[in-house]
């Protein structure tokens, strides 16, 4: 398991399923505090879990050689 899955875990395990996920916005940038500027994608999700209703998930993509690949991962 990578270092961001593990980090990860420790706040997403106590949510519980995924009972609703719903795509809300989409975001393209280049410039994202903390990280280097780039070409970046930002996903808002409002989701729904077991344990908390009306989160929004935040996912940073950022576009690599290989593809784009999952630069932060957040919930609010």
């Amino acid at each position: 398991m990578s270092a961001w899955a593990a980090a990860n875990q420790k706040f997403r395990i106590p949510l519980g399923a995924v009972s609703s996920r719903v795509l809300k916005q989409v975001t393209r940038t280049n410039s994202i505090q903390g990280l280097p500027d780039g070409d970046y994608e930002v996903l808002q999700f409002q989701t729904s879990f077991a344990n908390k209703s009306g989160a929004t998930e935040i996912v940073f993509l950022a576009h690599e050689t290989a593809g784009w690949k999952v630069a932060l991962y957040g919930i609010q």
